[in-house]
């Protein structure tokens, strides 16, 4: 699509989710396949980062979940100590835009906050749950619909510009 600032250019990384056993083929995909996909994916971002103004990934989470399986080859029962390298190279990537000029902007699902197998009913971004994922981004942002004031916007926090706290925009 051509816009008065350049091109905008997509890929787009289909999969199906396991429904029963996380330890399957996600969605009878083959690990060959997720493989392909995450080395696909870090292709297309290193390009994307040398190249572009912004880099858009739509689905942290889903983001998250390939790179695990791709890397650990199961998404459950994995070892605590198996994760640090994932972790790393997890983390990288938002390091790795931190380096450029590029703008860098991750959407993630909200779920249900549980608390001793019990929901509080509070919600909390989903995928990768690090504590020190929001210290590597500049601005995290929380979207979310409502009857009254359609899309919305709030800064959560912001490392730049700490007056934006709790600013809303919609």
């Amino acid at each position: 699509i051509e816009k008065e600032q350049g091109e905008i250019y997509t890929a787009q990384y289909w999969y199906d989710r396991p429904e029963h056993s996380p330890n399957q083929a996600i969605g009878g995909i083959e690990y060959a396949e997720i493989k392909r996909i995450w080395e696909q994916f870090k292709t297309d971002y290193d390009y994307a980062l040398r190249n572009g103004a912004s880099v858009v990934i739509d689905g942290g989470a889903t983001m998250w979940e390939i790179h695990r399986y791709a890397e650990l080859k199961q998404l459950s029962q994995v070892p605590p100590m198996k994760y640090a390298e994932v972790n790393t190279e997890h983390e990288n990537f938002y390091h790795d835009a931190g380096r450029t000029n590029c703008n860098l902007i991750v959407s993630f699902k909200l779920e249900s906050e549980w608390v001793d197998n019990r929901k509080t009913g509070k919600v909390v971004r989903g995928g990768y749950q690090r504590g020190d994922t929001k210290y590597l981004v500049q601005c995290n942002v929380r979207t979310e619909y409502s009857a009254t004031e359609g899309f919305v916007a709030t800064v959560v926090d912001c490392r730049q510009k700490s007056d934006l706290y709790g600013v809303r925009f919609g």
